[in-house]
Parts: C-alpha cells; structure tokens; sequence
C-alpha cells in the first residue's frame, strides 16, 4: 500500500507544478549529489498494518495501514524561504484527496507537525520537515485452504 501512497504523493506533486518552486524535484529517502535547491526528500517515518474480516461467512479481510512521512524541505535562503516553501507543500497536500491503484483506498492524509533543521555541511542551508500521517485501506479476498 505505501508504494500506491508514493506514485499517488509523485502524482500529485506534477498535478500541482511543484517541480516549478523545488527545482530540485522530489526524491524517495536522499537526494543525488549536486541537486539543484531547493528539492524535498520524501522518507518513511513509520508504518504499522492491522487487518480484519469483513464479515464471518465472506471469504474478505480488510488491510489498514497508517503511515508516516517526512517531506524535508532542502533551500538555501534562511528561516523565512524555507517556511515560504512548507507552506506551498501544506497548501498542495493538506487534507489531500489523492486516488490510490491496485484497490487501495486513501481514508485520510493530514498534517502533523514541521521541524526546522541547519545543514551541518552547509551554514546557509535549511532543512525544514513538514509531516504528514495517511490512513490506508485494501480490501483483499482470501485464498480457500
């Protein structure tokens, strides 16, 4: 399911021209040495799965899964360009209504909170995580013994 909540968070992020203020891009957990800034790193944070069946005489099980992502915000520009970008994010993905393949439904996508982080090897670098939390579900058939 987190991989359908990857292509759908990728989706999104053309449908809203994000690549036009990260010039950078997005990348899953780093970015390639030399990327133009700013650019987010999109990184798993946690993820826990449960399941239950529908119903006792179905052969159904329903598949939740609750995310969480980081999306860190990698410019140069201080404190102020760097709330300026996360607030672009929030406005594109906040409460986001994102269609999901392969059967898997979005229940839920939402704000959680944000960080403020200096680049170690880089003074005039900002990395700003702003996270999000998502609610999956995927209704499966079960295989008869």
């Amino acid at each position: 399911m987190l991989g359908e909540l990857l292509k759908a968070i990728k989706l999104r992020w053309a449908v809203k021209s994000l690549g036009a203020t990260f010039l950078g891009g997005i990348h899953e957990a780093q970015a390639p040495t030399g990327t133009a800034q700013p650019y987010v790193v999109l990184s798993l944070v946690g993820s826990s799965m449960t399941g239950r069946a529908t119903s006792t005489t179905d052969n159904k099980f329903a598949q939740f899964e609750t995310v969480v992502l980081d999306l860190t915000i990698h410019s140069k520009g201080g404190p102020s360009a760097a709330s300026a970008l996360a607030e672009t994010l929030k406005t594109a993905f906040d409460n986001a209504a994102m269609t999901l393949s392969g059967g898997v439904t979005l229940k839920k996508f939402w704000y959680q909170g944000e960080s403020v982080l200096d680049d170690p090897d880089h003074p005039n670098v900002k990395e700003l995580t702003v996270t999000y939390q998502a609610e999956l579900e995927q209704d499966k058939t079960l295989v008869p013994a």
